[in-house]
């Protein structure tokens, strides 16, 4: 039943860990009765003996810890043909459901731009992983890292990083190198715009106020030249008739003269802006703000 595979599991692995054991004492045994050639061949003997049985017990340990690389390592060691054949098979079992229980991730590193970098140190949990990166997997235990990736002559770059057993191939992408600032773009030079400054703005608002206003009180002077004429030939007008119908007259000329002055000083203004040489950068100006017209170019500047 699923409920107890994991004791089912545990159970296995003390069997086999007590069936290798005691294959492994009756060869130590068998290696001591037995009459050796040389007393150097003794010790070769019981070392290589004792080195498998410490592989075949320091493998199942890190593997349970979830230390996959370590555990593949002491399983690589006890199943050589030096040892003996039940911690060999065994060993070469469990080192065969490793490999496909080893995690491993493709780390690539890239600048601002989406570029690849491939100079590049790679540590794990503050251990070197990799001195470049050329995009070939690299082997780590399942769980919580800290994966940093250092650039050549650049600072690095740390983040978290969770690995799940058995996801082989897992391509990791770290971003190195500043941060290039997002905003407006730049404004273009001004080269060959116009410049529009406020008293230019008041001379074209003079102009066009004059020219409407002298255009709408001209034509009511015209009717009223008109009516009074009529008016004066049939019943007789005052003097003071007279004035009233020329007051329309006099506004309307007054507004032209209006627009006549803004449209003179608007483009005085406008020549004068200009025209004159740009202020030294030691002069310190007051604060300003120019509308900038140019081809295709519409903008404020604003001086302090």
């Amino acid at each position: 039943m699923p409920t107890n595979a994991p004791s089912h599991r545990h159970g296995l692995s003390r069997t086999l860990l007590l069936t290798g054991a005691v294959a492994l004492v009756s060869a130590v045994a068998a290696a001591e009765n037995a009459p050796p050639p040389s007393a150097e061949s003794d010790a070769e003997a019981l070392g290589r003996i004792q080195a498998c049985v410490s592989a075949f017990e320091a493998g199942q340990k890190s593997r349970g810890a979830g230390k996959l690389l370590s555990a593949r390592t002491q399983f690589l060691t006890c199943a050589q043909e030096s040892c003996p054949d039940a911690a060999r098979r065994l060993c070469t079992t469990w080192l065969r459901e490793l490999e496909t229980q080893v995690p491993s991730v493709v780390v690539q590193a890239q600048n601002a731009r989406g570029q690849d970098i491939a100079d590049a140190r790679v540590l794990l949990d503050g251990k070197l992983l990799a001195t470049q990166l050329d995009g070939r997997p690299l082997s780590v235990d399942p769980g919580k890292h800290t994966l940093r990736v250092e650039p050549k002559g650049q600072p690095g770059v740390e983040q978290p990083l969770l690995v799940i057993t058995g996801q082989q191939n897992r391509r990791v992408t770290v971003r190195v190198g500043p941060v290039e600032p997002s905003g407006p773009t730049r404004q273009p030079e001004d080269t060959g715009g116009v410049e529009v400054p406020p008293l230019a703005w008041v001379g074209i608002a003079a102009t066009a106020l004059g020219v409407v206003v002298g255009a709408i009180t001209g034509g009511v002077a015209v009717s009223n030249k008109s009516q009074l004429e009529d008016d004066c030939a049939t019943i007789g007008c005052t003097q003071d008739d007279i004035d009233r119908g020329a007051i329309p007259a006099h506004v309307s000329t007054g507004s032209f003269i209006l627009a006549g002055v803004g449209a003179v000083v608007g483009v005085v203004s406008l020549v004068v802006a200009n025209t004159g040489e740009p202020a030294s950068e030691e002069v310190k100006r007051p604060p300003s703000a120019r509308v900038f017209l140019g081809l295709g170019q519409v903008g404020l500047r604003v001086g302090f």
